[in-house]
């Protein structure tokens, strides 16, 4: 045993000593299977500050119970719901954090009939309803600020603020009445959910992805929820848009790549040699996806000095980025069915079980497996 292999290679600490011997400290990943019960697996499921959130469908009833990380058998419900609708039955509920809060949101009704419903649990267990409708929303310093995104929105003005405190009788309108704000952002090739697609709050700016037609759609504006004076930031159409650290990142239309900019719209930077499917940044390293074909996806590291360096030899099926790493979900003709990736794009693990979903988590990684639908904790 060397330290090239037991420190470098392995990841280990160890020491000897002539009373204990050889000890080894071991940092690499370990995975767990988490103890829920059966019914859990059947709908979504989280891990967040130290207690799981699970759904136990029980005839027309949704029941939403928290546990505790280290004893999963002491649940409690915090929240139910009625799914039994003209509709059908609607037992699909998803879990989402955002703002280092969790969220869940499920569907009532039809299609166009129907709205989304939005709760938000505190540190306590207690689960609220906070919105209603199909829109989007982002706290900001002087209220809600809400992006409508059912049928009405084409017909412009959908962006509004509700003050803190206030009913919908007291919104206020932002930006202009005449334009359509966040109605046509696509979103694909990662997994899970994102919530930052096609508006963004920094400040007293918000930016948001504007269309005044079909021929001028999706460019990047910013708005001042000061003033409300909107500002073309973007004078191109765009996808879909993020802000990580204090930058613009978008792409196209035209061309599908990847472009990086101040949040002024300065200093414009092509980023990707190819077409953008899903993207994100890691310790200042920007990585993307570009579809190779159906549901499979190409993994690569945003180099502007050279060519894009291919991250792992085989397509995957999607990315997300969790904790610091990239998690990268595996085709079933894999060998492996998930991959971790480091801040660089290094091996930190590989799972062989194939795997169905990653769940929310904001500590570790939490799987299911596609095997036996069990769920595992990668810490």
């Amino acid at each position: 045993m060397t330290w090239r292999f037991a420190h470098d290679d392995f990841g280990w600490d160890y020491n000897w000593d002539n009373t204990s011997g050889l000890s080894i400290t071991s940092h690499n990943p370990q995975m767990n299977d988490v103890d829920l019960p059966a019914y859990a697996y059947t709908n979504d499921v989280s891990l967040f500050k130290g207690y799981y959130y699970f759904v136990e469908t029980t005839d027309t009833t949704n029941h939403v119970y928290r546990a505790p990380m280290q004893t999963p058998s002491d649940k409690e419900e915090i929240y139910s719901y009625n799914i039994n609708t003209a509709y059908g039955l609607q037992k699909n509920l998803s879990f989402q954090i955002r703002n280092n809060t969790l969220w869940f949101t499920y569907h009532l009704g039809g299609a166009i009939m129907g709205h989304d419903e939005f709760v938000k649990i505190g540190d306590d267990g207690k689960a609220d309803l906070i919105q209603k409708g199909y829109l989007d929303f982002r706290d900001t310093s002087y209220g809600t600020l809400i992006t409508l995104l059912g049928a009405s929105a084409f017909e412009g003005g959908n962006l509004y603020l509700l003050p803190p405190g206030l009913n919908e009788t007291n919104r206020k309108s932002v930006g202009d009445p005449g334009v359509k704000y966040g109605v046509h952002a696509t979103y694909n090739g990662g997994l899970g959910y994102s919530s930052d697609s096609s508006t963004a709050v920094i400040g007293d700016d918000v930016y948001v992805l504007a269309s005044r037609g079909q021929s001028d759609a999706n460019k990047i504006n910013k708005i001042s929820l000061k003033t409300n004076k909107s500002t073309m930031i973007v004078d191109t159409s765009v996808n879909w848009f993020r802000i990580i650290n204090n930058k613009l990142y978008y792409v196209k239309d035209k061309d599908k790549t990847l472009y990086s900019s101040t949040l002024d719209g300065m200093g414009e930077m092509k980023l990707s040699d190819h077409a953008v499917s899903w993207f994100d940044s890691i310790n200042g390293n920007v990585f993307y996806t570009t579809k190779k074909e159906d549901n499979l996806y190409e993994l690569y590291k945003a180099d502007t000095n050279g060519e894009d360096p291919l991250v792992w030899k085989t397509p995957v099926v999607g990315v997300q980025v969790l904790n610091e790493q990239l998690v990268c979900k595996l085709s079933e003709n894999d060998d492996n069915g998930l991959i971790l990736l480091g801040g660089s794009g290094s091996l930190v693990l590989e799972v062989g079980d194939p795997i169905s979903r990653i769940l929310t988590s904001d500590n570790g990684i939490l799987i299911q497996s596609s095997r036996d639908s069990s769920i595992k904790f990668i810490h």
